[in-house]
């Protein structure tokens, strides 16, 4: 049987220079432990994926986010 479940997670990263995801954690829970969890896995998938632009010259970068989830019927 398939969940049906919908909610808000905010995830807390701070991502380094080449692009590494560290501390991804929810920094607000949905209130439901799965979504929580697939929304920080969600993050942790990114890691490495975009470094920063040449014009960025931070050593950390630190991004809250939220991570929708909606189902469309």
């Amino acid at each position: 049987e398939k969940a049906e479940v919908e909610g808000t997670v905010t995830v807390s990263f701070t991502v380094l220079p080449n692009g590494t995801i560290t501390g991804a954690r929810v920094s607000q829970s949905s209130g439901n432990e799965w979504l929580d969890k697939a929304a920080v896995q969600a993050v942790n998938a990114t890691s490495g994926a975009l470094p920063f632009p040449a014009g960025i010259h931070k050593t950390q970068w630190d991004f809250a986010l939220k991570v929708n989830f909606k189902l469309d019927w």
